[in-house]
Order: structure tokens, then sequence, then C-alpha cells
């Protein structure tokens, strides 16, 4: 008789067992899902915290209202004659007026003039607003709001939907009497919670949102995200 074919190898054999088995697309992604949502979730919890803290963190600086009020009162100072003084009581300075006071250079260069406007409130600073001129103070918001611009909240946002779509696509997996009979209590309980976790991170993106919209009202010159 002619010698018997010699087995698959192993990754092949795997393959072909895991092709034969029904709806082996839908097990692989429960398996896969349950394995990675938690560190998926985790890591969304701490992008979302990363944008909320930073956030809070520029409302409530008395350094930063401090350095605009600063401002303020520069600003109109040297505008005294203007017909319409640069700031009215009750109005706010955005941040990006910071960046337009490098702009402003001296018409005098002495060692003792500040060479743009931004470098004399900068000193004026030192001795009017002392809560300004600390740089810790300073070293610290900017980390943080450094940290915030790297979050990617479009891709945030898209990772969200696309592990609540896989939510629901493991739930329906689950519900199958095969499904249901094969794997252990925690597996047939992983649906629900994983829905749960969701629902807590959609009620905690709306809460980082709501802070970012009220920190753009209030120092962004538009709310362009």
């Amino acid at each position: 008789p002619p010698p018997s074919p010699p087995p698959p190898p192993p990754s092949e054999f795997f393959i072909a067992t895991l092709v034969s088995l029904p709806r082996a697309a839908s097990r692989l992604l429960l398996a896969t899902t349950y394995a990675t949502a938690e560190e998926k979730l985790g890591a969304m919890r701490a992008s979302l915290a990363t944008v909320r803290v930073a956030c809070e963190e520029v409302m409530k600086s008395e350094a930063l209202k401090d350095i605009l009020e600063l401002v303020v009162e520069v600003s109109n100072v040297l505008n005294c004659t203007a017909p319409r003084r640069v700031v009215q009581p009750g109005e706010s300075v955005r941040l990006a007026t910071l960046t337009k006071l490098a702009l402003v250079k001296a018409t005098v260069r002495t060692p003792d003039v500040a060479p743009t406007l931004l470098h004399f409130v900068a000193t004026l600073a030192t001795t009017h607003k002392p809560r300004a001129a600390e740089q810790g103070a300073w070293a610290e918001l900017q980390a943080l709001c450094g940290d915030a611009a790297a979050v990617d909240v479009k891709g945030l946002r898209s990772d969200q939907l696309s592990l609540k779509a896989t939510a629901e696509q493991v739930s329906v997996e689950l519900e199958q009497p095969d499904t249901k009979s094969a794997v252990s209590d925690q597996v047939r309980g992983f649906g629900l919670e994983l829905k749960a976790k969701l629902a807590a991170l959609e009620a905690e993106a709306a809460r980082c949102e709501e802070v970012k919209r009220r920190t753009l009202t209030t120092y962004a010159e538009a709310l362009n995200g």
C-alpha cells in the first residue's frame, strides 16, 4: 500500500480546525475582545482623564488669570488715547493674545528696555503679579497641556464607537446556545459587563467634552476642538 501522507504542520492543522468551526470569525472576535477589552478601556479612560485634568487646571490656574489681567492693564494703558479701550470691563483676554505680544517690538533697544511687549509684561509680572512669575506653576501647566494636546480626540471617539460595535457582536455570539454552553460563567457575563463599562466610558467622555467646551469658551479664540 502507498505510504500515508505526513500529518500537516501544527500551524496548518490549527488553521484547518479553526475554519471548520461554525461562526469561526464571531468566536474569534469574542476571544480577542475578552482578552483585550480591558486594556483598550483603560487606555481610553487615561486619555480622557489627561484632557479633563488639563482643562480643569487651566480653568483654576491663578497664575494664568493674573498674567491675563496684567495684559489687559498694559494694553489699555498703551491704548489710552484710542477711541475705544482695547478691553472693556468684564471682557476676557484670549490665550492667543500672549503670542501676539511677542510681535510688538520696542522702538528703542537698550539693555534696560525689554525687546518685545511680551518681555515687558513678564518683567512687570515679577513685581506686580508674583503668582504669575512662579516658574513651577507654568512648568506643570505646560506639561499637562502638552500631554492633552497629544491626545488624538477624533481617534479616541472612533475607538469608542468601534469597541461599542464589537460589544454588540460579542453579545450576539454569547447568546448562541453552543457558545453559551461551552464557556465559563465569567465569559458569559462578559458581554453585559463590557456594555456597562462602555456606558460609564461614554458618561466620562461627555463630562470631559463639557469641561473642554467651558475651557475653550473662556480662553480660546474659537471653538474649533
